[in-house]
């Protein structure tokens, strides 16, 4: 199973890493522990500690690296719960019956109604912010030290014109899967 791990880069200083085999000498761990869900936990720990990072590494004391360690982990145990519990019902049949809307269910509707139009508004800032460097870069391949903007050229298969084309080909390749679709309602 993957580990987390925070390595010492300093006095109250720290690093945030994940492995799928802790290879690392036990001095230079500050924390570690196993679990399946290490790119969530490690995002959760990168998020919380983010205020506090500066110059390659994180920079805060021990009771808070300890408070902030903590909490990571409840709120992966609770991420983890209500993910386990929307996989389970999203693999049965659903009935086609409109339950009523407790307190609960509205309280959650409103927050995730905020979570959204703040993410809709960071995607335009940093859309406007990706923009902006772009416009800096200019036809140049880059800013050393701060983004690249540089040409690719991607393939994809143009099902379309293979549908249109050759018919029995696309129908015989066809795979068909059934899943639930979230949507909120307003």
């Amino acid at each position: 199973m993957p580990y987390v791990f925070l390595t010492n880069a300093g006095p109250n200083r720290y690093s945030i890493g994940r492995e799928k085999v802790l290879k690392l000498p036990p001095e230079s761990l500050a924390w570690s522990t196993e679990t399946e869900h290490d790119a969530t936990l490690e995002l959760l720990l990168k998020k919380m500690l983010e205020p506090h990072y500066s110059h390659g590494s994180y920079e805060v004391d021990h009771p808070h690296l300890a408070h902030y360690l903590h909490e990571a982990q409840e709120l992966l145990a609770r991420h983890i719960e209500a993910q386990e519990c929307s996989e389970a019902y999203s693999r049965l049949e659903p009935s086609t019956t409109m339950i009523a809307p407790t307190d609960e269910a509205k309280t959650l509707f409103d927050q995730l109604d905020s979570v959204k139009k703040k993410l809709a508004l960071l995607e335009c800032e940093k859309e406007y912010l990706e923009n902006r460097i772009k416009a800096l870069i200019g036809n140049a391949a880059g800013i050393q030290g701060v983004a690249t903007w540089k040409a690719t050229t991607i393939n994809r298969l143009d099902s379309d014109a293979i549908k249109s084309q050759y018919p029995e080909i696309y129908a015989s390749h066809l795979k068909t899967t059934k899943t639930r679709r979230f949507v909120l309602v307003k």
